[in-house]
């Protein structure tokens, strides 16, 4: 059968079974359920026209009869937002017994159904989206917030049998190739499981420090002053302060009259301040989302006074009474005295307004290469000295993934388990937003294997300085294969792979060949054949003086010499000062490639040599080669060097992400060398032809 038959066939069964499902749906439908159309549309109610819910009644614990948090993100007539189950707690958790806010809780509640669960929206939603009959022409559904592959309910014993069926099929014809049809048919016969979560249960999933939690519930009912967010890249943590922003913004409109409440002058600015690394980061991660969310709603947009790319004026009840006043006596109108600022942190004009609300992006990344600078610190202090004005009402957010355990955010997340006045979220990517799938995590963990925990994860890395490899695993290395030298000969049809780091300046320039081996019986991760790598041969050049560097035509001539003892299937070289070595090697017929040792690379190589490494699967001689140079024979020392080199590997911060290097007056070179040859060993791609040697163009005789 052809390939694509089988495809229509596949098709046209799902569609059958979908057909099926449908009319034993339309079968057994219980009475007074005949008006729920098989095929629904969303039709969204114009923003303009939701009528406002009803105030609450004011009191001595409301004066000003504020909507708690939650009715002010979700109801369409003032933000009209669905939150996630994390992002819904983290808002109660802040204002829970604030005005407005004293009936909120963490909902602990464990019943029969599902109305209790954090993920009852997405339920509604997958009920929905199963009840929608495909058509003959129409093969697309719309899509539901959170993507299908996170959504519980499809493993959950709550959730109807019946639109559980449908949802599948229906996915399955979505499935852009068979192997994404594979990964749902078997995530449809994986076990079928009580998935229900309530907030507090969600609080104690793996992956939240279990000191971070204790922190939050000790803390619950508090008033605060200061919001930590420990977050990873994609949470929405930007989304959360830009919610706390505008809900200043409205608490400060339901007070009529902010300025007489504090003391203030008749119209006196009110700030609400947005601070990021730079004006871009700043205009583009809050202020869009807050400028967004208020030409939207029917709430904000009788105050709006005047905007620009990074500032919102909103005029209160008491400016607008003086704005018609002088419009009636002909003077200049008056503007907004409630402004919501977005700046970056090397602006000198942010310092010396009156701010009620301080928020702080990206903490982390204010704090320099190495985390002493002191601008962040001093960033902090200054504008912190603004809020005095509002005493508990002001408030200030420092959010960002974390780096290293350096820098002021560091210093606030830690302080923050003994302060009564702070409260602290640390919560992955994973948990805070379920529209993140986890097949893009993954992904993201095999390309950024150092860096993963920090930006995903939202864990702190442990220091700005750390040592790369056990040294007792490093030893272990050196001593499986004790007693032996450098090997000078290859063995026959045996793929051999080098790598060169050249000499920069005065350095030192450094070779490795290496060759890999089968782990009997064994099988790696990715159920492969496990290898392991040999290190063979370790040779070094080392310069008289920073005045004599080292001749590359030496080099060349040596890899050329090897060339003919070693089957050498593969010379590369780091990208710096390589590209004329690498054509006389490849005139030579020899396979010579460049690679640009860019963070990703150096990512990739320095992992591979630390898993290496740590499972006992490479193997180095221990033994120092002697040579004969200028008529005397030396030796090399290069088994010392490299043990001294993998020894002292450490990892360090370099423009705020780890690299690996070792300390100042200690070489790298072979450090390099081995962990790019062992990486292009294991990773080797099938070459059909090796570069020939380019003959020599004889002239014609005449």
């Amino acid at each position: 059968m052809a390939k694509g038959d089988k495809k229509q066939e596949d098709f046209q069964r799902r569609e059958n079974l979908l057909r099926e499902l449908t009319e034993f749906d339309q079968t057994f439908r219980q009475p007074g359920d005949e008006e729920e159309e098989s095929l629904k549309e969303f039709r969204a109610q114009p923003r303009a026209e939701v009528p406002p819910p009803p105030d609450p009644p004011k009191s001595a614990k409301n004066p000003y009869g504020l909507q708690d948090i939650i009715t002010f993100v979700e109801h369409d007539y003032f933000l009209g937002q669905t939150l996630t189950p994390m992002q819904k707690v983290i808002l109660k958790a802040w204002y829970m017994g604030s005005e407005g806010n004293q009936h909120l809780s963490l909902n602990d509640a464990v019943t029969e159904g599902c109305s209790d669960c954090v993920w009852d929206y997405v339920r509604k939603r997958e009920m929905e989206l199963a009840d929608i009959v495909l058509g003959e022409n129409v093969f697309k559904l719309p899509t539901g917030r959170v993507p299908a592959e996170n959504v519980p309910c499809l493993s959950c014993e709550r959730f109807c049998p019946l639109a559980r069926a449908k949802r599948f099929v229906q996915i399955e014809n979505e499935a852009m190739n068979e192997y994404e049809v594979a990964k749902i048919q078997e995530r449809r016969d994986a076990p079928i499981v009580d998935e229900f979560e309530n907030e507090l249960m969600l609080l104690g999933r793996d992956g939240i420090p279990g000191q971070a939690r204790d922190q939050i519930l000790s803390k619950l009912g508090r008033a605060f002053t200061e919001l930590i967010l420990v977050m990873g890249r994609r949470s929405g943590k930007s989304f959360i302060v830009a919610l706390i922003a505008l809900y200043s913004v409205y608490r400060l409109l339901k007070m009529g009259h902010p300025q007489k409440a504090y003391g203030l002058m008749d119209f006196d600015i009110v700030t609400v301040l947005n601070v990021a690394k730079s004006e871009d980061q700043a205009k583009g991660a809050i202020f869009e989302k807050i400028f967004s969310l208020v030409l939207t709603s029917p709430y904000f947009m009788p105050y709006v006074a005047h905007y620009t790319q990074t500032t919102l004026q909103f005029m209160t009840p008491r400016d607008l009474e003086e704005h018609e006043r002088r419009k009636r006596l002909g003077v200049t109108e008056k503007k907004g005295t409630i402004h919501l600022i977005s700046g970056h942190s090397n602006s000198s004009s942010l310092v010396g307004k009156t701010v009620i609300i301080l928020i702080i992006d990206e903490m982390a990344e204010m704090a320099g290469p190495r985390g002493d600078d002191g601008k962040d610190k001093e960033l902090y202090e200054k504008l912190n000295k603004s809020l005095a004005t509002f005493g508990q009402d002001g408030k200030t957010v420092c959010i960002s993934n974390p780096l290293y355990e350096m820098g002021e955010f560091y210093k606030l997340y830690s302080s923050s388990f003994e302060r009564d006045h702070v409260l602290m979220f640390q919560v992955p990517t994973a948990i805070c937003n379920p529209t993140v799938t986890q097949s893009y995590l993954e992904q993201k963990r095999k390309d950024e294997p150092e860096s993963y925990s920090m930006h995903f994860e939202a864990q702190f890395a442990t220091s700005s300085r750390d040592p790369f490899l056990p040294p007792e695993a490093v030893n272990a290395a050196f001593l499986r294969y004790e007693g032996r030298g450098r090997q000078e000969i290859g063995m026959p049809a045996i793929p051999y792979y080098a790598h060169l780091d050249p000499a920069y300046n005065s350095d030192m320039y450094a070779l490795a060949i290496v060759h890999a081996e089968a782990i009997p019986d064994e099988k790696d991760k990715e159920g492969r054949q496990a290898m392991c790598v040999i290190v063979d041969h370790i040779h070094l050049w080392k310069p008289k003086d920073k005045h004599n560097p080292i001749n590359p035509a030496d080099v060349n001539q040596y890899v050329v010499d090897l060339s003919s003892r070693f089957n050498l299937a593969q010379v590369t070289y780091d990208h710096w000062n390589s590209e004329a070595s690498i054509w006389v090697l490849k005139g030579h017929g020899i396979n010579a490639q460049r690679r640009t040792f860019s963070p990703g690379y150096q990512d990739h190589i320095f992992q591979n040599l630390k898993d290496l490494i740590m499972n006992e699967r490479i193997h180095f001689y221990d033994q120092n080669t002697w040579v004969r140079s200028e008529n005397q024979t030396v030796c090399l020392n290069e088994a010392t060097e490299a043990k001294k080199q993998f020894t002292h590997l450490e990892k360090i911060i370099k423009h705020n992400r780890p690299k690996i290097q070792t300390p100042h007056g200690i070489n790298d070179d072979i450090v390099d060398a081995v962990a790019a040859a062992a990486f292009e060993c294991l990773n080797a791609k099938q070459y059909k032809a090796l570069a020939r040697p380019r003959g020599v163009r004889l002239s014609r005789p005449l």
